[in-house]
């Protein structure tokens, strides 16, 4: 597309930040976790999320044979943590001595309590996708630190600003904070004016009118969002050409024209 330059999907991959995780589970009978950037809630009746994990993860085979594992966030304080789990392999070395581990109602599914927050999830079901393994879970239960807790509406619920998780970004690549709220969602959309969508005029452009094909109809007057267009004595369209900068290039005249009377010029 013009104005447009095609970029691989791994340069897509790199400019989605997502929050970096460390999940649990019991491998040969020892709680091991991995440290995982790719995982997102995927539903919410049951709640429940998803995660891709490399096939070669030592943790996969636990998660499968005990359909069980846990989400595990840490804060940026722990990214030497975070990070170490994911340069080192549980087949190699015995990650079950890190912390004091504890089970929950899987009693399966290995939480960190020094993490703020422990999210313990029952396996629905996993897929392969060629070099990874998408796991999807069922939460159970959600354990929290109690300071990083605010009263919502619904009850107490964790405050992303107190969580203060890493998200990751292969930009670089780098962990990053989470950045200061900018906008309320759900509230915010409220206050977009669809006209504003329209791209930018574009310099060389202007709308010609074929005053032979013209029947008045007016439609052009009616749907130009910047009202450039008037119909003169004669009862054809007229274009604002001294206003021409104002033109958002939203193409409704030229859609709503019942004749094709309108055209995009480039002289």
């Amino acid at each position: 597309m013009e104005g447009k330059t095609e970029v691989g999907p791994f340069q897509l991959m790199s400019a989605i930040t997502t929050t970096a995780v460390l999940i649990g589970a019991n491998v040969g009978g020892k709680a091991n976790y991995m440290a995982i950037a790719w995982c997102a809630p995927c539903g919410h009746t049951p709640p429940s999320f998803m995660f891709a994990a490399n096939k070669t993860h030592h943790t996969n085979k636990g998660i499968i044979e005990n359909r069980s594992f846990s989400i595990n966030i840490p804060s940026v304080d722990q990214v030497k943590l975070l990070d170490w789990c994911g340069l080192n392999s549980g087949a190699e070395v015995d990650k079950s001595a890190l912390c004091n581990n504890f089970y929950g109602v899987t009693h399966t599914a290995p939480m960190m309590p020094i993490c703020p927050v422990c999210v313990e999830c029952s396996l629905i079901e996993h897929h392969d996708m060629n070099a990874h393994t998408v796991f999807m879970g069922k939460v159970e239960k959600v354990y929290a630190n109690p300071d990083i807790l605010v009263q919502g509406p619904h009850g107490p619920a964790i405050d992303t600003q107190k969580l203060h998780a890493n998200m990751f970004s292969f930009s670089g690549p780098s962990y990053m904070g989470l950045l200061a709220p900018h906008a309320v969602p759900w509230s915010v959309g409220a206050e977009f004016d669809p006209k504003d969508a329209a791209p930018a005029r574009r310099s060389n452009e202007f709308p010609r009118i074929d005053t032979a094909l013209c029947v008045g109809c007016g439609n052009c007057v009616g749907s130009c969002p910047k009202s450039l267009y008037s119909l003169n004595a004669e009862g054809k369209s007229v274009f604002d050409m001294e206003n021409i900068s104002q033109c958002t290039h939203c193409h409704h005249c030229i859609e709503g024209c019942p004749v094709n009377a309108i055209s995009l010029s480039h002289d």
